[in-house]
């Protein structure tokens, strides 16, 4: 092919890898990186942003959110999740992404006081404000698993990064790290 490949357009519009092999862009990317964040202990992030903002998450097109939790507290759902949930998956959604953004949610619909339907529901609403804060189109699943003591930990898994919580998502609350 004569034309030259912008692969770097291709990443961030579509939320692929795609490299050239003259392109720097694995060499230049350091994956390799973990935090602990605990309550009650000094700690330099006051939000998610504070997390995922200094590492590349380019490209991601989708992610898998497997919580069996993530409805505990279902009345103050939306509050609690307004600067926790909400803005992780937020932030993992490039600006530049030209396709839609796939999440997919995996629970134990035995375990976790939610009926099918509630929980269709409320994805419902989870997609309506991802869509609101990122500006970009969002398509929401949901499926249920069947080991709740091999998902027992909270996950997010994206086309690169990984994403793990013994604690669950919600851990921020005015800026700061909640108690458990």
């Amino acid at each position: 092919c004569d034309e030259a490949v912008n692969v770097s357009e291709i990443r961030e519009k579509f939320g692929v890898l795609a490299v050239h092999i003259e392109d720097e862009f694995l060499s230049e990317q350091n994956f390799n990186f973990g935090y602990t964040i605990e309550p009650n202990q000094e700690c330099k992030f006051k939000c998610w942003s504070d997390v995922v903002d200094p590492k590349p998450f380019t490209p991601v097109n989708a992610a898998i959110l497997v919580d069996n939790f993530i409805w505990k507290n279902k009345a103050d759902f939306h509050n609690e999740n307004t600067e926790n949930l909400y803005e992780l998956i937020a932030k993992l959604i490039p600006k530049t992404l030209e396709v839609p953004f796939q999440l997919l949610v995996n629970i134990d619909f035995r375990n976790t006081g939610i009926e099918k339907q509630e929980a269709e529901e409320k994805l419902k609403k989870v997609k309506k404000n991802l869509e609101k804060i990122t500006g970009k189109t969002v398509e929401v699943g949901i499926s249920s698993h069947s080991n709740p003591k091999l998902f027992h930990s909270r996950v997010i898994l994206t086309n690169h990064h990984y994403f793990y919580s013994d604690r669950g998502f919600t851990i921020f609350k005015n800026g700061k790290v909640k108690d458990a």
